[in-house]
């Protein structure tokens, strides 16, 4: 298998994230507040069926444990289906 590409920082990074409520934003906005980003989630498109909705946000990391402490941050919301 191979090696996972070198992050270089400091990086500019898009997530999206999939939620499964659309009341979810404030949630979002609270765990960037919580890492002290001052960046906001936008909406983005909402599933056919409505169960899911989208957000997305770019935050620029200086450093990978930044990075990962984030991303885990924004996973362990229950409300949190897929962050990509």
């Amino acid at each position: 298998m191979g090696k996972s590409p070198e992050i270089e920082f400091p990086v500019n990074w898009n997530y999206k994230i999939i939620v499964d409520d659309a009341s979810s934003k404030d949630k979002l906005n609270d765990v960037l507040k919580q890492h002290e980003y001052k960046e906001e989630v936008v909406e983005g498109n909402a599933s056919r069926t409505g169960k899911f909705q989208a957000f997305r946000v770019s935050v620029t990391f200086h450093d990978q444990q930044s990075m990962d402490e984030l991303s885990h941050a924004f996973s362990s919301l229950d409300c949190v289906k897929f962050l990509l």
